[in-house]
């Protein structure tokens, strides 16, 4: 059931990259094959991108170790008290 929620959920977003630029993730514009968009990481310095946003799926990924679907990249970055 979470997962066809998640998934519908997904499908209804407008521009997964519009709404992590209004979390205030700074995207490069460069975009993988797999659909990966650069971007600096979030919450820390980052002079060079080190971060990418799956643009289909929604997962945040900081290259120094951090992981996260975009429910929980909401609470991390406090848009969400919890989800």
């Amino acid at each position: 059931k979470w997962k066809s929620l998640r998934e519908l959920t997904l499908q209804n977003l407008p521009d997964i990259r519009r709404v992590y630029e209004e979390f205030g993730v700074k995207f490069t514009g460069k975009v993988s094959s797999k659909n990966w968009a650069e971007c600096h990481a979030w919450g820390r310095e980052d002079s060079s991108p080190s971060a990418a946003v799956n643009l289909e799926t929604g997962v945040y990924k900081d290259f120094a170790g951090q992981t996260m679907n975009i429910f929980d990249f909401m609470a991390y970055c406090g848009k969400a008290a919890t989800w």
